[in-house]
């Protein structure tokens, strides 16, 4: 309750709407990292192997894979949206960072020691912050800008 913003707390009149609009668009931009991932794809088949592939390293299929698993993280992220509101904007935030930084770490952790189940672990965490961080973004700037719906939803996403 500390982090989360209580339903019958008003929003501060001196604060800087545009400041908030900032800050979600910076969360969707970190939130957006997943379709960066196929950068990393040769990368990722060739680990053991650096100029042509090894026999041990991962195939092309296996990798693709972490995408998918990402996405329906996010999809169990949205599933789980009705607990946004009761959390609050804040309390969400923190724990959709925490899933980021557990998913990347985890991610990087099974490239290191070459573990293909630890690699699909840590894309279905990355991607259950990806669901948990998204929504109650867009629903923050739409209270920042109630006048300006459209203009708020369109510039966050």
């Amino acid at each position: 309750r500390r982090l989360g913003m209580h339903r019958d707390q008003t929003v501060d009149p001196g604060a800087s709407r545009f400041f908030q609009l900032g800050i979600t668009c910076m969360n969707h931009m970190c939130l957006g990292s997943v379709f960066a991932l196929s950068v990393f794809n040769t990368s990722l088949t060739r680990l053991e192997g650096v100029v042509a592939a090894a026999g041990s390293d991962w195939v092309l299929g296996d990798v693709t894979m972490v995408f998918t698993l990402v996405m329906s993280g996010f999809a169990w992220g949205g599933i789980f949206a009705r607990y946004h509101e009761r959390f609050g904007v804040r309390a969400c935030g923190v724990l959709s960072a925490a899933c980021l930084l557990t998913g990347f770490s985890t991610s990087a952790l099974a490239a290191y020691v070459h573990s293909l189940p630890l690699l699909y672990a840590g894309g279905l965490v990355w991607g259950m912050g990806i669901g948990w961080g998204y929504v109650p973004a867009v629903a923050n700037a739409l209270r920042w800008f109630p006048d300006r719906k459209g203009f708020a939803g369109g510039a966050t996403v």
